[in-house]
């Protein structure tokens, strides 16, 4: 059950300090009328602002002073939970609500702003972007980062999952040696893997798969991520200016 739902926009200020607000700050609306909006996905551990800073994150999202990143951060009463390796059952239940925090998110951006967005998933955040379907008219592109975008041990993935706007951008970037969704991981030795999102993204008409040689599911350690992360980031500016 759903107790506190809370929302944290980061942004720089004019002197390209960071800022963080929740949506209690009176200058929260004011934000997101008047930047570029990434909804930021975490994983599975609960969300820590100063990890948030340490992997350098905020740094490759908001290189351009016109964007920002929102945070969704949900608290459950009994909020259900998995062990690795543990039943496709357990793993859903988290998923769902993973799920219903993008949508409800991203009908607020919608409804209350009418605002454009991008998201970006991480680990266990990037399974509910992959199969996010909404406001094919208000999303700009997907970046999903440590995670493969197939079927493996987390989800079973089925080609009917993704039947929306196939013109929609995405980015998956991956280690080579990630031992949650590499091809060696021995979490998937009862799934046929490839380590990487080439038989989905063959779905979709503008997508970019990275893999990062040496570099295991702590993605951020290998700075090579943030170069691609902008890259993606200034093509979706120019695409859609």
């Amino acid at each position: 059950m759903l107790i506190n739902k809370k929302y944290l926009v980061i942004f720089k200020d004019k002197n390209n300090d960071i800022k963080v607000l929740s949506n209690n700050d009176k200058l929260f609306k004011e934000i997101l009328k008047f930047k570029n909006i990434i909804i930021y996905m975490y994983g599975s551990t609960t969300f820590s602002m100063d990890k948030f800073k340490d992997k350098s994150i905020v740094d490759s999202l908001l290189f351009d002073k016109n964007n920002c990143i929102l945070i969704p951060i949900f608290d459950y009463k009994n909020r259900p939970s998995y062990k690795n390796p543990d039943s496709l059952s357990n793993y859903k239940k988290v998923l769902d609500l993973r799920l219903f925090e993008l949508n409800t998110t991203t009908d607020m951006l919608v409804d209350e702003y009418d605002e454009s967005f991008t998201l970006f998933g991480n680990s266990e955040g990037g399974v509910p972007v992959l199969l996010f379907e909404k406001h094919s008219s208000y999303l700009r592109g997907k970046i999903i980062v440590s995670y493969s975008c197939e079927s493996n041990y987390y989800y079973s993935l089925d080609n009917k999952d993704l039947h929306h706007n196939k013109d929609i951008p995405l980015l998956n970037i991956l280690g080579l040696d990630d031992e949650y969704f590499g091809l060696d991981s021995f979490l998937n030795k009862n799934s046929s893997v490839l380590g990487n999102s080439s038989k989905t993204f063959k779905l979709f008409n503008y997508s970019k798969i990275v893999l990062l040689s040496n570099t295991k599911h702590s993605l951020f350690e290998n700075n090579m991520v943030f170069f691609e992360i902008k890259n993606f980031l200034d093509y979706l500016n120019m695409i859609n200016n």
